[in-house]
């Protein structure tokens, strides 16, 4: 039903939105605008198409690295923001549910970065260290003497991503971040040989 009904109208969607594009009558920013909202629609029906494919083992682990790349890609579309993503990894194996709450929380954070704080410039950065995988958010045009801003080692008063972080069994923190960094998270790993 999915595939006959929600990725069908998706399709069409985007080429009646596509079809607009070509219409001499739009101004530049008009037809920026369609072309974003062409190109999320066309990443969350790739994101849907992945979920619904019958051929991939649901116990194979995926590559959350790229997952999180796809995930930001989108993300900045949606808000209309610059978010680069950095890695210090090529490839980090994670279950699947697990990878899709990460990048659940991933998102939710960029939402909330571009409401609440107003950011227009992020970077999200991946990193493991010590068996813990690191995501942290930073305002890019934050100035040196920026506070922290909403990160702290006591609760988030995100109810959303408090629980995201605790179905990863992640926890936010503070200790030695730089100057406009909005949410760090460490989520710990735990690798099955099988997985590496």
């Amino acid at each position: 039903d999915l595939h006959d009904g929600v990725l069908q109208s998706l399709a069409a969607l985007r080429m009646r939105l596509l079809t607009i594009i070509q219409s001499e009558n739009l101004t530049p920013a008009a037809n920026a605008e369609i072309r974003n909202t062409a190109d999320i629609i066309a990443l969350e029906q790739a994101r849907l198409r992945s979920l619904l494919d019958e051929t991939v083992d649901a116990d194979q682990p995926i590559n959350l690295v790229e997952a999180l790349r796809l995930c930001v890609k989108t993300a900045a579309l949606q808000w209309e923001i610059d978010v680069e993503f950095v890695s210090d990894e090529t490839a980090v194996p994670m279950h699947r549910e697990s990878a899709g709450n990460v990048e659940y929380l991933v998102r939710e954070v960029v939402a909330n970065a571009s409401r609440h704080s107003g950011s227009k410039q992020l970077r999200c950065s991946l990193a493991l260290r010590d068996d813990n995988l690191i995501i942290s958010l930073m305002d890019r045009s934050a100035t040196p003497t920026a506070p922290l801003g909403d990160v702290h080692n006591g609760p988030l008063s995100s109810q959303s991503l408090r629980q995201r972080l605790a179905l990863v069994n992640g926890r936010a923190y503070s200790e030695g971040l730089q100057t406009g960094t909005l949410l760090a998270v460490a989520i710990p790993l735990v690798y099955d040989e099988a997985d590496l």
